[in-house]
């Protein structure tokens, strides 16, 4: 709400954003449908994680972790996430 509120008062030069926290993006009843169509606002779905290289590394950081359980080694997390780091056990961060 501040967010859009922000936009629509001149406060704030523009936004872009791929992630919302209701999806998907509804042109109606959505909580950002207020900045369809402004010239100041970009508004993609959440695709760019879907390259080939992302798909890559996803798929090698998954065998890597499954290999880290299975060796009995301390699991890496490449997260700087606190809710994460409070659940941990037997997991390292890098």
């Amino acid at each position: 709400a501040a967010l859009v509120e922000a936009v629509l008062a001149g406060r704030l030069g523009g936004v872009g954003l791929d992630v919302y926290s209701q999806e998907p993006l509804a042109r109606q009843g959505h909580p950002l449908s207020l900045l369809f169509g402004r010239d100041d606002v970009i508004l993609f779905p959440h695709l760019t994680f879907f390259t080939v290289e992302a798909m890559r590394r996803l798929s090698d950081d998954t065998l890597a972790r499954c290999f880290e359980v299975l060796d009995g080694r301390p699991v890496q997390i490449r997260s700087r996430d606190p809710r994460l780091r409070a659940q941990a056990q037997n997991v390292a961060f890098s």
